[in-house]
């Protein structure tokens, strides 16, 4: 009986599904704006992902990019 090396990986895959490609970035706010995104998401990125998904998902822009 042979398995392949995807199948391996495949059952062997743990934790949370991937969103996506990670990309680093850096943006300076005043610490009052930090404070405010902590306090009302559960992290930043939740955040930037809200931000994200408002201005370009919900807005239709992702359908039209490409035209």
């Amino acid at each position: 009986m042979s398995i392949n090396k995807r199948e391996l990986v495949a059952e062997n895959k743990m934790g949370r599904p991937s969103l996506g490609v990670t990309k680093k970035v850096s943006i300076t706010l005043p610490d009052e704006v930090w404070d405010m995104i902590e306090n009302k998401f559960d992290n930043k990125s939740a955040f930037f992902r809200s931000l994200v998904d408002k201005e370009i998902f919900q807005a239709d822009l992702w359908s039209s990019r490409g035209e």
